[in-house]
């Protein structure tokens, strides 16, 4: 009304009454068909153009120079479909298909149908809006062999670019100002992109694996530099991530970005990016591993702020089923040269509920776990040194195993602080069971670890389900059942290399800086009914070192102290040791199931050892062993052999072979002691063990009065495969324990007493031991031969006596018949002489 009545209006022309208020009325309307009209013409201009515009405008002429120009900035290749244009409310420009290619002429992007889009009222405002649309693109990364991404070698850098045309032409010298005054149509000019139902596929040739996310979305509306730009990603996924995790379910992500500018200045002051998600409607699977069912929790949220002098997360949480996590910190930057940037960060999780956790972890729910868990941390300082605290804690940790008789109770709890562990406590409880170890490590750079292990008793047969031990026996037999099933010979396993393995040790520069040291005090340990008690001493690692020292444990009635120390830097590790075991009984080692000593000796047992030796691979172990040591095992047994059995048995066979020559002691064999056990008051020598053979030369077994055989001998042990074993005993009965010494004949009239012994002396003989050290054989081949000697030689020397006195009677019966009994004294004095001949 007020244009209609200005543009109506004379100079000088006064309306009065109701005659001027009409004709008012009349100019107003005339005013208001004049303003239609106008805008009717530029409707049905903007109408014409809309129309006439994108048929006589081919913007598609344009294409060549628009795929020319992004070529110029892409290590590979634009392809663009035909473009068309529209005027309906906005400037549209189509593309009838979009591809990207990389350096290689893989696809990254291909879509069917895209476009920009330019609203006119926007524009008319001063705030134009640009927006970016895709409908269902595809886009593909790939990570190749070295780790590349090509998405990330896709755009040319600033060098790679091809030169312009006033490249190489020298400019004015120009100076750059401080500040730039920006066009306030730039200052609100905003960019948008919708990007709709898009596949994004992510293959790793390293790996060979593939991951395919289907139906995702993407929006950004009102980015600019006055605005809050805000996005939005999500969709209804159905992914295969890898080979072996499927997502499936909805989720979304939403954030803001609102930037700071000073548009007088051109200058950035800041921003702010909020950002949450929600996954909770996910569903994710790893058969066997992982199940997160949809409707578990699964959120984030961010708040962060920055600006030139820094950035301050405001906050940053995470909520993951009964998890949360929180956290909270800054970054501001230097404030002078040589100066480095400060941060602070916080972060802290609640106390976590671990029972509930094997729904998502399938393995775990057989375990039942339980107990509760958190952990905080917080950083400040100087980034170049910046001080760090953690804390770990863990309590009321148990768990079901098919291998625990009884459930463990552990607590748990590490404290950390700038580059070390100010401390670390763990321990354990369960039913006859206690263990607790304390630590600290300084300097994660030059560590030094020192722990200590204690306990009032650890019994594992209470706490554990243990397979149950196997005799030699029974592996034998099992090894020849498989064998025999198989058809063929068991093959061979292959030789382990152990020195080659701390070739790793060795080269690790980390490693050789090491020190640690570890005290351990353990009141018992109870292991197969194997009791041992007050186990004390220090394993200690430094300059690729590793030593047990001073260790010593009380078991079977007895004491055990050891030394070792194993030089890890050569190639073939050298070390040293020595041990020592005093009063041990072998009885109740051998009750206890310990079947190295089954076979051997029963009786209180002494033993020292000391020597060196080069590498862990077993031959050459026993090569390069040198040592030396003694043992002895007093009020002793032998655990399976009947030594008394084994004399009469030799006895025996000498006799059955002797008779062929001495008839009369055919029927004479002995009786087996009536007491099966022989007893000894001490067994033991001194053994030397060098370039792989082990010597006893003075191995001798002292026999209790009455109560059994003595032995004496030597006795080698090869250290290979098998343990060859050769020894030379013999057996002296000093007791007449088998009643060999009791063996008489009467032969052709001539007597023999103590056939087997030399003169007064007790009956003994050799025995040759072989075949291998466990399981040895005994050979009496040499008993027959050495038992008829003496025998023979006796029997010789009776009947010697014998024909002297029977030829010296004949001889003084012939004198006597040749001179008669009255002979001169001269003529008896020369058959005195003939006599003596005679003998």
């Amino acid at each position: 009304q007020k244009v209609g009545r200005i543009m109506s209006e004379q100079p000088g022309q006064t309306v009065v009454g109701n005659d001027s208020t009409s004709h008012e009325k009349r100019k107003a309307g005339r005013g208001l068909k004049l303003v239609a009209g106008i805008f009717g013409c530029l409707l049905g201009l903007f109408v014409m153009a809309a129309v006439v515009i994108p048929l006589v405008f081919n913007v598609d002429q344009y294409r060549p120079q628009i795929v020319a120009a992004a070529n110029q900035y892409l290590n590979g290749k634009v392809e663009m479909g035909p473009l068309s244009l529209s005027l309906w409310g906005k400037i549209q420009v189509r593309m009838q298909g979009l591809k990207i290619s990389d350096s290689e002429g893989r696809t990254v992007v291909q879509v069917d149908d895209a476009g920009f889009l330019f609203p006119f009222m926007p524009l008319l405002s001063g705030k134009p809006v640009l927006t970016l649309g895709m409908q269902r693109p595809q886009i593909n990364i790939t990570r190749d062999a070295a780790g590349k991404l090509n998405v990330m070698s896709l755009p040319k850098l600033a060098t790679e670019k091809a030169p312009t045309e006033s490249e190489g032409t020298p400019s004015a010298p120009s100076s750059t100002p401080s500040s730039i005054k920006l066009p306030g149509m730039v200052l609100t000019a905003r960019l948008g992109i919708r990007i709709e139902d898009s596949k994004l596929t992510i293959r790793d040739a390293a790996t060979d694996a593939s991951s395919v996310i289907d139906h995702l979305n993407f929006e950004m509306k009102n980015a600019s530099l006055t605005d809050t730009a805000e996005m939005a990603l999500w969709g209804d996924l159905a992914a295969n991530l890898g080979k072996s995790i499927q997502v499936a379910g909805p989720f979304k992500v939403e954030s803001t970005l609102t930037p700071r500018v000073d548009p007088q200045a051109g200058k950035f002051l800041g921003a702010e990016v909020t950002a949450k998600g929600d996954f909770s409607g996910l569903k994710v699977e790893m058969p066997g591993l992982f199940l997160k069912e949809p409707g578990v929790p699964a959120q984030f949220s961010a708040g962060i702020s920055a600006s030139p002098t820094g950035a301050k997360i405001n906050s940053l949480d995470f909520t993951f089923f009964n998890a949360m996590v929180k956290s909270s910190g800054s970054m501001t930057m230097a404030a002078g040269e040589g100066q480095s940037p400060i941060l602070e960060y916080q972060i802290r999780s609640n106390e976590v509920d671990f029972s509930g956790w094997s729904k998502l972890i399938p393995m775990l729910r057989e375990y039942e776990l339980k107990g509760q868990g958190s952990f905080s941390a917080q950083a400040s300082g100087p980034t170049e040194r910046i001080q760090y605290q953690a804390q770990v804690d863990a309590k009321d940790l148990s768990a079901k195993a098919p291998k625990l008789k009884a459930i463990p109770v552990m607590q748990f709890s590490m404290k950390v602080v700038t580059d070390q562990v100010e401390e670390l406590v763990f321990s354990m409880k369960a039913p006859g069971n206690d263990l607790r170890v304390k630590g600290k490590v300084v300097s994660f750079t030059v560590p030094r670890a020192e722990f200590t292990v204690s306990s009032s008793g650890l019994d594992f047969d209470q706490l554990l389900v243990l397979p149950p031990l196997k005799s030699k026996e029974n592996v034998a037999a099992e090894s020849a059942t498989s064998s025999a099933a198989k058809g063929t010979v068991a093959p061979k396993a292959p030789v382990a290399d152990y020195d080659s393995m701390l070739e790793p040790l060795r080269s690790n520069e980390m490693a050789s800086k090491v020190t640690a040291t570890m005290d351990f005090n353990l009141a018992s340990l109870k292991f197969y009914d194997v009791n041992m008690t007050s186990i004390q001493g220090r394993m200690r690692f430094q300059n690729l070192i590793a030593a047990l020292e001073k260790a010593s444990l009380g078991v079977w009635d007895g004491t055990v102290r050891s030394d070792f120390a194993f030089d890890l830097k050569p190639k073939a590790p050298h070390y040293r040791y020595s041990l020592q075991v005093a009063d041990l009984s072998l009885q109740k080692a051998v009750d206890s199931q310990f079947a190295l000593l089954k076979n051997t000796v029963l009786g209180s047992a002494n033993f020292s050892m000391q020597g060196t030796g080069v590498s862990f691979n077993q031959d050459a172990a026993m090569k390069n062993l040198e040592a030396k040591g003694s043992w002895s095992v007093k009020e002793a047994t032998f655990a399976t052999l009947d030594i008394g059995k084994v004399a009469v048995e030799a006895i025996n066979g000498a006799i059955g072979k002797v008779a062929s020559k001495i008839p009369g002691v055919k029927d004479r064999l002995l009786s087996a002691p009536s007491s099966r056990e022989t007893r000894y008051e001490s067994i033991g020598a001194s053994f030397i063990i060098s370039k792989g053979d082990f010597k006893m030369p003075d191995f001798v077994a002292k026999a209790k009065s009455n109560g059994g055989i003595d032995v004496k001998g030597t006795t080698e042990v090869a250290l290979k495969d098998g343990y060859p074993l050769k020894a030379k005993w013999e057996f002296i009965d000093t007791y007449n324990f088998t009643h060999a010494r009791d063996l008489s004949i009467d032969q052709a009239g001539v007597k023999v007493t103590n056939l087997f012994a030399e003169g007064n002396n007790p009956v003994r003989f050799p025995v040759t031991v072989g075949c291998k050290a466990v399981d040895p054989c005994f050979s009496y081949t040499e008993v027959p031969e050495y038992l008829a000697g003496i025998a023979l030689s006796k029997m010789t020397k009776a009947a010697g006596k014998k024909v002297e006195a029977a030829v010296t009677k004949k001889a003084e019966e012939v004198v006597e018949g040749i001179v008669g009994k009255k002979a001169s004294p001269q003529v008896k004095k020369a058959l005195k002489g003939l006599k003596g001949l005679l003998k």
